[in-house]
C-alpha cells in the first residue's frame, strides 16, 4: 500500500484534533454545567428550609394557576406570568418545581429543538444557570382532584404528602413497609388490617377483585355525610375506573391497592366497606 502524501496526513490528523479537543470542550461544559447546577439547587434548598410555610405557599398558587388555565386535562400552561413580579430567584423556582415534578404532581413540558446541538446547548445554558421549566402540566389525578373535589393547591400538597397534617377527627394510622391500618369505620366498628398481607395478596389479586374494591369504593363515596370527603372518594374512583380500562399488569394491580389503602390513612372513618372488601382480600 502506498503511504499517504504527506499534507494528506497532517491535514487528517489536524482533523481529528480539532475532534477530539472539540470532544472534550462538550464534556467539560457538561460537568461545569451540571456542577453548577447542584451547587445552585443546594443553595436554594437552604433558602427554602429558612421558611418552608411561605415555600409551600408558593407551590399551592403554582398548582392554581396551573389548574386556572387547563381547561382540560393534560393541558399544558406556561408558567411565566406566574413568577412574575414575586422575586423568587430562578434556583428556587427550579427547586420547588423538582420537588413537584418528583411528585408526579406536575410534568415538564420539554422545549423543542430544530436539531441535537441546539438541543445540547439549550439544556447546558438551562443547567448551568438552574432554569426552571416553562411549562408544566398538571397530572390527570391532582387536575381531577382539583376540578371535580374543588381541592385547591394547598390540599393538594397534603393529599400527595408534600405536607403533613394532624386529623383530629379520625384515629386512623398507616405504615406501607408493613404492620397494621386502623380505621374508625362508621358506625363505631373498629377494623384492622395487615398492610403486609395486602402486598402479599398482589399475586392473586385479579381485576374483578379491584373492580370489587372500585365498587366499595364508590358505595363508601355515596354513604359519606362529609360532602368534601365524598367527593375525592368519588374522584378517586373515577380515577381507578378509568386505569382499570387499560391493560393490567402486577406492577398496576399493586399500584391500585397501595393507592386505596392510602385512602384509608385519610379518609378511614369514610371507608368501612372499602376496608371490610381490603380485609377480605387477605382472607383468601
Amino acid at each position: 500500500m502506498k503511504d499517504l502524501p504527506t499534507g494528506f496526513s497532517g491535514a487528517a490528523i489536524t482533523i481529528a484534533g480539532i475532534v477530539i479537543a472539540a470532544a472534550v470542550v462538550l464534556v467539560l461544559i457538561v460537568v461545569v454545567s451540571k456542577l453548577r447546577r447542584r451547587r445552585l439547587l443546594k443553595r436554594a434548598w437552604e433558602k427554602i428550609a429558612l421558611d418552608e410555610d411561605h415555600a409551600h405557599a408558593l407551590q399551592a398558587k403554582l398548582l392554581e394557576h396551573i389548574q386556572f388555565f387547563s381547561e382540560n386535562q393534560r393541558q399544558p400552561v406556561s408558567t411565566a406570568g406566574f413568577w412574575k413580579g414575586r422575586n423568587v430567584p430562578r434556583p428556587v423556582r427550579t427547586a420547588l418545581i423538582s420537588e413537584l415534578i418528583d411528585a408526579r404532581v406536575v410534568g415538564e413540558v420539554a422545549p423543542t429543538y430544530s436539531n441535537d446541538f441546539l438541543s445540547f446547548i439549550g439544556e447546558a445554558w438551562k443547567a448551568f444557570f438552574c432554569l426552571p421549566p416553562k411549562v408544566l402540566v398538571l397530572s390527570d389525578r391532582d387536575w381531577l382532584l382539583m376540578v371535580n373535589s374543588r381541592m385547591d393547591g394547598r390540599q393538594i400538597l397534603i393529599e400527595r404528602m408534600i405536607l403533613t397534617v394532624d386529623s383530629h377527627d379520625t384515629n386512623n394510622s398507616i405504615s406501607t413497609g408493613g404492620g397494621n391500618v386502623l380505621g374508625v369505620a362508621q358506625g363505631g366498628r373498629d377494623v384492622k388490617l395487615k398492610v403486609q398481607d395486602v402486598a402479599q395478596q398482589n399475586s392473586t389479586t385479579d381485576v374483578e377483585q379491584l373492580h370489587t374494591l372500585l365498587r366499595a369504593l364508590r358505595l363508601d363515596s355515596e354513604l359519606a355525610a362529609d360532602a368534601r370527603v365524598a367527593a375525592r372518594l368519588k374522584t378517586h374512583a373515577d380515577l381507578l375506573e378509568q386505569e382499570l380500562e387499560d391493560p393490567m399488569s402486577p406492577e398496576n394491580r399493586q399500584n391500585h391497592l397501595d393507592r386505596i389503602v392510602g385512602l384509608v390513612d385519610k379518609y378511614g372513618d369514610a371507608m368501612a366497606t372499602t376496608i371490610r372488601v381490603l380485609g377480605n382480600l387477605t382472607q383468601n
